[in-house]
């Protein structure tokens, strides 16, 4: 199947308008100068890592502007 949208700025707008589906949860803790990111279902670990001074308000500001994407 091809789909076509005509120009770029058609593009754009079918991008922008699309949603998200499923769901989806997480949980990120900052303990002793570690970050761990959960699977908010299951809690299995996803990632651990140290954290550096700035790297908890790097984080919130990545998920706070996330609404820009």
């Amino acid at each position: 199947m091809l789909i076509t949208f005509g120009s770029t700025n058609n593009i754009r707008q079918f991008i922008m308008k699309a949603k998200e589906r499923g769901s989806a949860s997480m949980r990120i803790d900052l303990r002793g100068a570690t970050i761990t990111v959960y699977h908010g279902s299951t809690n299995e670990v996803l990632k651990t890592f140290t954290a550096y001074e700035g790297a908890w308000d790097t984080i919130w500001e990545g998920i706070n502007n996330a609404k820009e994407l």
